[in-house]
């Protein structure tokens, strides 16, 4: 069984079981559902059969992606990541079938010089960087659990704490020095930065205007699914999860 995560904060939840209800309604989904739930305790979400891992820190929410990265994560066989601005319209059960760490290639930034500030270009190369290397998009990521090595944890934290000020990002520029050149690239169907209404594909709206807001093209599709997400049970009543 793998399972399909979204990290979210108290604010974000709703945003979490609108990605839930997109991919079990649109996106075939056969899996579990997990939310990593960043400095909250949405306990409530277990009565509807999503598993809840709550996990407390300073830092970026984003940074709870780094806690699937824990050997806790083998009880599933795969961990499929979404940022919780997406909305699922295409089918993503054939991720199932990815058998190592993948994910879709950064199409507006597409290389590692892209993500860093120049001034830590010199920096990179000294420690063996190719700053022409291809990155992905931090939004969306296949791993198979079996991969995941004890010391994974331990590492991104290091790496995040090396190379945080080194970008304007938060979280995707330290997911690709941890994985940098151990990727596999899959279709952009799969996490698509420019939404599209007449594609099938996985809407991701990172740097635009969020889908539930009141001057989105998109809300009424956003509301709607939200709204069934409420009504919705995901699956038999779970447990809180420690990570």
């Amino acid at each position: 069984m793998d399972v399909l995560a979204v990290v979210a904060n108290e604010q974000w939840l709703p945003a979490a079981l609108q990605v839930f209800y997109s991919a079990k309604k649109y996106g075939n989904w056969k899996g579990d559902y997990l939310v990593v739930a960043v400095n909250c305790w949405p306990e409530s979400l277990c009565d509807k059969g999503i598993h809840v891992a709550p996990v407390s820190f300073d830092g970026a929410p984003n940074y709870g992606k780094f806690h699937l990265l824990k050997t806790d994560m083998q009880k599933w066989d795969r961990v499929i990541c979404y940022d919780g601005d997406v909305i699922i319209e295409t089918d993503i059960n054939d991720l199932s079938n990815v058998n190592q760490f993948s994910a879709v290639q950064e199409p507006n930034f597409p290389l590692l010089k892209n993500q860093i500030a120049v001034r830590r270009w010199k920096a990179m190369r000294k420690m063996g960087f190719d700053l022409t290397a291809s990155v992905f998009n931090g939004g969306f990521f296949v791993l198979p659990t079996s991969e995941i090595k004890t010391h994974w944890f331990n590492d991104i934290w290091e790496i995040e704490h090396k190379f945080k000020d080194w970008s304007l990002a938060t979280d995707q520029h330290i997911q690709n020095i941890m994985f940098y050149k151990k990727w596999h690239p899959l279709d952009a169907k799969y996490n698509c930065l420019t939404p599209n209404k007449n594609k099938k594909q996985v809407q991701h709206f990172a740097g635009q205007t969020r889908p539930w807001k009141p001057n989105s093209e998109w809300k009424d599709r956003w509301n709607t699914n939200y709204k069934n997400a409420l009504e919705t049970s995901f699956g038999s009543q779970t447990t809180i999860m420690h990570l």
